[in-house]
């Protein structure tokens, strides 16, 4: 038995290179790595309350939070199931280095073990702290909604009073509400105005026969005047 393991032991060994050779082979053509390329992955940062607890604020710079273009290299059965969405990118702010940049973290949420590579078009996250706690304390005096304010509450003055629809019009009138002076009075004061404007320029508009007028009495005058004197010279 042993002689029979052991005979021709070299064809054997090399018979079995050549079969991992050509699995390999055969599995590179029908499943080979290739890249492919996933846009806008956005970037996550943990661990933000080691900022904002000490009473200082953030912003991230240039545009850092995002990656604008994210490769990827697995085999093609994988990258076939992969999407932006499977594409996860973090930053940790525990990490963060004395120039306040976080190193990002690429990695998928699917076949992790099957992606070859994963790189970014940047490699870290620039941040802007400032210590800020005023700012923060302003905010969140402006959030907060306070029920302990007294009020002077006296109920005459809620009582309804219809209102003086003759200065009501005219206040409607000269700000040109029209459709709100219609529901609340039932009537068009912009027609009313727009008559009142029309008397006004008719009134004061001069007729044009007291012009013809002036004019024949003033040739009148000057048709005596002239009868006189010639009635001199004769």
């Amino acid at each position: 038995m042993k002689n029979k393991l052991t005979h021709n032991i070299g064809l054997k060994l090399a018979s079995v290179l050549l079969s991992i050779i050509l699995w390999l082979v055969v599995t590179s053509v029908e499943n080979p790595t290739v890249s492919d390329y996933y846009y806008n992955i956005p970037v996550k940062l943990l661990n933000t309350e080691l900022i904002t607890e000490s009473g200082q604020v953030y912003e991230v710079l240039d545009n850092t939070g995002v990656l604008n273009r994210v490769t990827v290299r697995a085999p093609r059965s994988v990258i076939n199931e992969l999407n932006e969405n499977n594409i996860v990118a973090t930053a940790d702010v525990s990490d963060i280095s004395s120039l306040d940049t976080i190193a990002i973290e690429l990695t998928t949420d699917v076949y992790t073990k099957n992606i070859s590579s994963i790189t970014g078009n940047i490699d870290t996250v620039k941040l802007k702290i400032e210590n800020n706690i005023e700012q923060i304390k302003f905010s969140k005096f402006l959030a907060t909604i306070k029920i302990d304010v007294p009020i002077n509450f006296d109920e005459d003055s809620l009582i309804y009073v219809k209102p003086d629809e003759g200065k009501l019009s005219k206040i409607f009138a000269e700000l040109e509400f029209r459709n709100l002076a219609e529901k609340i009075l039932g009537k068009n004061t912009t027609q009313e105005t727009t008559e009142k404007k029309e008397v006004k320029k008719v009134q004061t508009q001069p007729s044009l026969f007291d012009l013809f007028a002036t004019d024949e009495s003033g040739d009148s005058e000057y048709q005596n005047v002239a009868t006189s004197n010639n009635r001199l010279h004769n």
